[in-house]
Formats: C-alpha cells, structure tokens, sequence
C-alpha cells in the first residue's frame, strides 16, 4: 500500500499537495493507517524529507516508529510541487545526495525509494545520471 502526500493533503486539509503539510501530521497518518493495516506492507510518501539532512533523518526515524516498511523521498526544492504540477524545482545533486545518505544512515529496515524529477526540470540525460 503507499500512502502519498497528495492524498493525504487532499483529505486532511483539502489542498494540492504543495508543501503545506508537517512532519507530525504524516507521521501520524502513517501511524493510524499502518495500525489499522497491519497485515500490509505500508510505504509511506515522505516528500523532500521535511527539511535538511537532519529533519530528513528524523523524518526515517518517524516512519518506522508509525510502522512503515518504505518510505519515498524526492528532490524537489522549496516551495514543494508534486511531480505532475508546473513550476516544480529540484535541488543540486550533491545537496540531494547528502540528504539520501542520512536517510540510508538513519533506517534500521525502511525500503527507500528515492524519486527525481530530473527529467521534467532539466531531461532525461540528467534523470538518470541521478538515478
């Protein structure tokens, strides 16, 4: 099962999702929807991972406290953009990576997903250079 950021944006404040959301509130989405779905495995959207390095490592140690098998970070810049919307930016590589590596560091068993949207913003040479 995944949970996105779009739907939970859509039903808990009736918003695209553009960055609106905490931390907290998908931390605790995920918390009810993977207690309620036990016998699922349970992958959780965790947008740009809610800030920097730390806050995205905090962001791994969240999902697995909610009972989450997978988390799916992406490299949008600020303000947030879903992939389909226009005007969605990306961050420089090396800023994306230092982010993916405290995420790896902080998991005990989280799959990570690992998302760009290279190809949209720049092309596709660059989508796979970074996938």
């Amino acid at each position: 099962m995944f949970v996105s950021g779009f739907a939970v944006a859509a039903t808990l404040l009736g918003e695209p999702d553009i960055g609106l959301l905490t931390q907290s509130e998908v931390a605790d989405v995920a918390r009810r929807i993977c207690t309620a779905a036990s016998d699922l495995t349970v992958i959780v959207e965790a947008d740009t991972g809610y800030g920097n390095e730390r806050s995205a490592a905090r962001t791994t140690v969240l999902w697995e406290q909610a009972g989450a098998s997978g988390l799916f970070l992406e490299n949008h810049g600020f303000p947030k953009r879903c992939g389909h919307m226009a005007g969605k930016e990306i961050v420089e590589t090396a800023d994306w990576l230092v982010k993916l590596r405290a995420v790896l560091g902080a998991r005990t068993h989280l799959q990570v997903t690992a998302r760009t949207d290279a190809r949209a913003v720049l092309d596709l040479a660059e989508a796979i250079e970074r996938g």
